[in-house]
């Protein structure tokens, strides 16, 4: 997902554009690459992903994603992805659709209930697989969802509806495990560019030279999963306690912190 970096902006240079491939549960930035602001992300999607072990690994993404070129490279390469639809386009999302058009109940889903601070979210996820959808012709395709999100907001209840398709067969991943995926992949918003925006201070950062905004973020995502290897969950907090304790900052980063006392005489 790319992810702009507003401070270096100005009015006669054009800022800097990051495109990165975040690992969720880990916490860290496996590979990212600096893209020009008017350039489709697409175009480095691919080399992005060529940079990754894809051996056994899930790779998600949203309807921008959804290529055929990006999902058969990922399951050549020994991977599985599982991405949303592009409903953008009506030739590739009305087959998605057909499948779930009659006998929705007879369906094997799933659902996850959310609340807190005045929302309430509801997701529920069907899966088709087999025979139904036989005219979706998808490279490694295995299994098709549907997931309706209802969400409440101040009274007011919005439902939307997604497809997503993905080559996890349904041996390896159910229902729940797909709605896990799905809730998953939107971790890169939370766990790696909103730490890095206000918490590590990207936004604010006037750094614009040359790679020197490249670099800083790598530095940033380096912090990032630092902290979540360490299993700091209040990324601030995590911050103020390793300034305070610069010797446990050290073990986190692998290094020795040692003090040398020089004995200096004046002749």
């Amino acid at each position: 997902m790319a992810k702009p970096v507003r401070g270096a902006k100005e009015q006669h240079l054009p800022g800097a554009y990051l495109l990165s491939a975040f690992a969720s549960r880990r916490g860290a930035v496996l590979a990212q690459l600096a893209i020009g602001e008017r350039e489709n992300e697409l175009t480095q999607a691919l080399p992005l992903l060529r940079q990754i072990d894809l051996n056994d690994v899930v790779v998600t993404g949203d309807a921008l994603f959804a290529q055929r070129a990006l999902c058969t490279h990922i399951v050549e390469q020994g991977g599985q992805f599982c991405s949303r639809s592009r409903t953008i386009s009506r030739r590739s999302c009305r087959p998605c659709s057909v499948p779930f058009a009659t006998k929705l109940h007879a369906v094997e889903g799933a659902r996850t209930i959310d609340g807190g601070h005045g929302r309430i979210d509801i997701r529920t996820l069907h899966v088709r697989a087999g025979p139904e959808f036989a005219s979706v012709r998808w490279p490694g395709l295995a299994q098709i969802c549907r997931l309706v999100h209802q969400a409440q907001r101040q009274a007011r209840w919005h439902t939307e509806v997604h497809y997503k398709i993905t080559s996890l067969p349904p041996e390896r991943a159910g229902p729940a495990d797909l709605l896990g995926l799905s809730r998953v992949h939107w971790a890169i918003e939370n766990l790696l560019h909103y730490v890095r925006d206000v918490t590590l201070g990207e936004d604010a950062s006037r750094i614009r030279s040359g790679a020197a905004p490249q670099a800083m973020a790598a530095m940033r995502n380096l912090v990032v999963a630092i902290l979540h290897r360490e299993g700091i969950s209040n990324r601030a907090a995590g911050l103020r306690h390793f300034a305070l304790h610069p010797d446990q900052a050290a073990h986190a980063l692998g290094l020795t912190c040692t003090s040398v006392v020089a004995d200096s005489r004046v002749a």
